[in-house]
């Protein structure tokens, strides 16, 4: 007897989008894929630009997802508001030691995972992965958009294009402290940027305010309405770099 083996790609990298529409759609659904798989126990960690996919169009029911769980941790999502006995808080001890190691692309990274002392850490939860979605969804559109940001066709080096934690903090404040940019004729788009950044911003520009940190309802809620909003253009496929 003998086995054959059949090969076929399912997705392709975000920058081949056929339209702005498209991206936020697969964007959203890997968000969804994300969620899943935390309620199964697992926290991806490296949201990052080859690691969300757009589904090949016809494929499926959805547009996009993600992949490539190499720097996954395993979490306890099902538990969240009730006490742990003795045993559970061992393992969470255990488990936040192993989760403070700082893991993630960092141009994409969560600004706090940046901040984070190397020696004492932060655990890397689900709403530093939901932020590096907002970063995801700002460098697609900086590369391959018609937009009004200051810097122009330079946005992506300005921003993202980071190569050490310090740099990559000190480029991504300006995302939360200047007005946000907006995207040519997009207005859909635009809003869902800058509803993001109004989102996320508050908790880095007021250091007496309590962190709320960003929660899947909270965004799925602002791709969703975004999502349904009238304007979205019809043929703005990816600007090749």
């Amino acid at each position: 007897s003998h086995m054959r083996i059949v090969l076929d790609t399912v997705g392709e990298s975000l920058d081949k989008f056929t339209s702005t529409k498209q991206l936020v759609q697969a964007i959203r659904d890997a968000i969804i894929g994300h969620l899943l798989a935390y309620l199964s126990g697992v926290l991806h960690r490296d949201v990052s630009f080859g690691n969300v996919m757009l589904v090949h169009k016809g494929a499926v029911k959805f547009y996009g997802f993600i992949y490539d769980f190499d720097y996954s941790s395993p979490v306890d999502s099902s538990k969240l508001g009730t006490p742990l006995d003795m045993d559970e808080r061992k393992n969470l001890r255990e488990l936040e030691n192993e989760l403070k190691e700082r893991t993630g692309t960092v141009e994409f990274m969560a600004m706090e995972l940046i901040d984070a002392d190397t020696k004492t850490g932060v655990p890397h939860q689900a709403h530093h992965d939901l932020e590096s979605f907002f970063w995801l969804l700002v460098c697609v559109v900086l590369h391959h958009t018609y937009h009004d940001h200051r810097k122009g066709k330079d946005a992506v080096a300005e921003i993202i294009g980071a190569t050490t934690p310090r740099q990559a903090r000190e480029r991504k404040e300006t995302i939360f402290y200047r007005k946000m940019f907006t995207v040519k004729d997009n207005a859909p788009l635009s809003y869902l940027l800058k509803r993001l950044q109004l989102k996320e911003g508050p908790r880095f520009r007021n250091i007496t305010q309590i962190p709320v940190p960003l929660t899947y309802d909270t965004m799925l809620e602002v791709f969703d309405e975004a999502l349904g909003m009238e304007g979205w253009p019809e043929d703005d496929a990816a600007i090749p770099i």
